[in-house]
Formats: C-alpha cells, structure tokens, sequence
C-alpha cells in the first residue's frame, strides 16, 4: 500500500469505518512506515475525543424485549373480514357442519398452535445469540476504545513484532510507554491455541526469561495485553511470544510465534 492511499483512509479507520480487509492491509502498511504511524496517532487521538462512554443497557430491557416477542408471536395475526350478507337456510348447523368438519378444525388448529410454539422457541433462540453477539461487539469496542487511548498518548514508542513461523501471517506491536515502565501488546493472525492454552510474553535478558502476561485471541487472531514491566524496557534485549497454558508457564516451553529485537 502506498503511503497517498494509506492517508486516505486513515480518517474512516481512526473512526471504525473500514472494511476488515481494507483495515488489515492499513495496519499492516502502519506498522511498517514511519511516515504514517504518527499521522495514525494523530487521527486516533483525534477519534478518541469523539468516543462516546461505554453504556450498558438496563437490566429490565432484555425482559421487556422478551415478553414483548413472546406477545406478538402468540398473537393470531390481523385479518380483514369482509361481511357477507345473510343467507336464509333451513338446513340446522348441526347439517351444514359434519363431526368431519369439526375434527380438521381441530388438527388445523393444533398445527397452528405448534407453528406459533416453534416460532417463539426460534424468535427466542435468535435474542439469544444475538445477545451473545452484542455482548462480544461491546467487549470489541471497549478494547479498541483502550487501544486509540494508548496510541493517542505522547511519547509511545512502538516495538513490532513478526512471525516467528515460516508462511505464518500473524504479527504484533508493542507500544511502550515513554518511561519504558508499561507497555500495551496487540497482536493479529494468531492462531487459536485450543482450549486451556494461551498465549505468553517473555522478556528476555541475558539467559533470563521474564513473564510478562497471558493473553487469549478471539476467531481474528486479535489479542491484547497490558504488561508493567518489571525493570525498564530497555533493559531487555528482546521480547517473544509463545504458546503456553492459560495459567502462565514459569518459563517457555510451548512454540514460538513472534519475536523482536529490542536493541
């Protein structure tokens, strides 16, 4: 990606407006240029201003929302009924309406019923995983939110972090606080460990291994990570990331996916 087009984008990505191919190939052009990673801070510090707080639905809307499905979809459906005019007979009801008629009625009926009950139990089942969904969107943005805070602070200096894996895809920044005290890791493409496995940072001095956090990646490979470290950051000579147990590990003992030198 050029650096003209990348300019380009940077307003609607700063905003959250990009196609997620689109926004992939921009952060990978912004991790890379030195020309056009302050421009990114410059637009998120901007974007961060416009963020709107974090606000969480009252916990009675979901039940309001419910009953109201559960109303609308075991309601009978508005008809228009046009009157027809009288028609003498002398024929009793009892004729006119056999116990055949009668017991279709009956099955028509129960169908109809069913139908409804397998509507609302669909109906329901849709809130639900569209709860789910809302709920991870939130837990998306809140992150997004602390990472445009992050980039938008002064003095940040960035570490990139590539693939430790050959055809591998996923890499990483570290962005490094100006004191060297703290840090924030953000990662993209990793794969999905399996279950009780994570992913581990180490800070690496000498033959010493320092932990420096857990952290697990959704479906994209994104994760994230505060780290304080320990002693200064330039104390270090070079921070990994390897596969471990979600409980940490005192030292590596999973593969290594990225790496970078910090000297």
């Amino acid at each position: 990606m050029k650096c003209s087009h990348a300019e380009t984008l940077l307003p609607p990505y700063a905003l959250g407006s990009l196609e997620p191919d689109e926004r992939e190939s921009l952060q990978e052009h912004i991790l890379t240029c030195s020309s056009c990673f302050p421009l990114a801070q410059e637009h998120l510090a901007a974007a961060s201003l416009l963020a709107p707080p974090a606000v969480q639905p009252p916990p009675a809307l979901r039940a309001r929302v419910l009953a109201r499905v559960a109303r609308a979809a075991t309601s009978p459906p508005l008809t228009v009924a046009h009157a027809a005019p009288p028609v003498a007979s002398r024929f009793p009801l009892r004729t006119r309406w056999p116990a055949a008629a009668f017991a279709f009625a009956g099955v028509v009926a129960l169908f109809f019923v069913s139908g409804l009950a397998a509507l609302l139990w669909t109906v329901q089942s849709d809130l639900r995983e569209l709860q789910r969904d809302s709920q991870r969107l939130v837990a998306i943005v809140n992150d997004q939110r602390d990472l445009t805070y992050t980039l938008a602070l002064p003095g940040m200096n960035p570490v990139i972090l590539r693939t430790a894996e050959q055809g591998s895809r996923a890499r990483g920044m570290l962005m490094a606080s100006q004191d060297q005290t703290w840090g924030v890791l953000v990662s993209l493409g990793l794969e999905a460990p399996g279950p009780g496995k994570g992913y581990q940072v180490w800070l690496v001095r000498d033959a010493e291994r320092v932990s420096g956090g857990v952290f697990a990646v959704d479906e994209e490979g994104y994760g994230q990570l505060y780290i304080r470290f320990p002693v200064a950051l330039d104390q270090f000579a070079a921070i990994g990331v390897t596969q471990e147990p979600m409980e940490g590990s005192p030292g590596p003992t999973g593969k290594q996916v990225l790496r970078a030198s910090l000297r």
